[in-house]
């Protein structure tokens, strides 16, 4: 757990979420700020996620293409997953291309996963799946994607999701792997200060892969 120290000490150290919009805006309105931002992804307590979406894509575009017999699903053009089988919650092959995210997706694995279809928001079979992204993907997209190895999964901390209800429906947020030592990677120099943390993919060392979690 977090140790214990001042409030003001405690809230300019650890704030993990932009209290405003941290990328400012194309046309130069909304000015990028750098005094509130995530946590730089190598330091401690930094969170991290084992799922591949998260509720700041609801309404985001997502691609599905195939890739050697599997489904790519892609935000942004910057690759979450790679998954074995792209159906409804009924079984059925939903297809490839283009699609949106009609409902939160539930931080959680396995969580809901919505898509629409049409005119029809449709469950995805499997839920929010794990991150699943082998060296031949990003290294492909590596101007998408930068890739940091940390430790094994049993040396971090976590974060429980937070429940919230939605039109009488209990759905599950925020859940997290949290950082418990500053970690030295070669990448984690060249990582600017400023809040800017997008596509950045963890390898653990036991195996498993992670978003960095500047959202949660």
């Amino acid at each position: 757990e977090t140790p214990m120290t001042s409030h003001r000490a405690y809230f300019r150290q650890n704030l993990d979420r932009a209290a405003v919009f941290e990328g400012g805006s194309p046309n130069g309105q909304l000015r990028h700020n750098d005094h509130f931002h995530p946590r730089h992804p190598c330091e401690q307590y930094a969170r991290w996620r084992e799922y591949a979406f998260t509720v700041d894509d609801y309404n985001v575009p997502l691609l599905v293409t195939t890739y050697a017999g599997q489904f790519l699903l892609s935000v942004n053009g910057v690759p979450r997953t790679l998954v074995p089988r792209w159906n409804n919650d009924s079984g059925q092959y939903i297809g490839t291309g283009q699609y949106s995210f009609c409902w939160h997706p539930e931080e959680v694995i396995d969580g809901v996963l919505k898509v629409r279809v049409g005119n029809r928001c449709i469950g995805v079979q499997g839920g929010n799946p794990r991150i699943n992204l082998p060296s031949s993907i990003y290294s492909v997209w590596s101007g998408n994607i930068r890739v940091l190895n940390l430790p094994h999964r049993n040396t971090f901390g976590s974060v429980d999701p937070i429940l919230a209800s939605s039109y009488h429906v209990e759905h599950s947020f925020g859940e997290a792997l949290v950082l418990m030592n500053t970690v030295s990677d070669h990448l984690c120099g060249s990582l600017v200060r400023d809040g800017r943390y997008h596509g950045i993919l963890g390898n653990l060392a036991s195996g498993e892969q992670v978003y960095y979690a500047g959202n949660i």
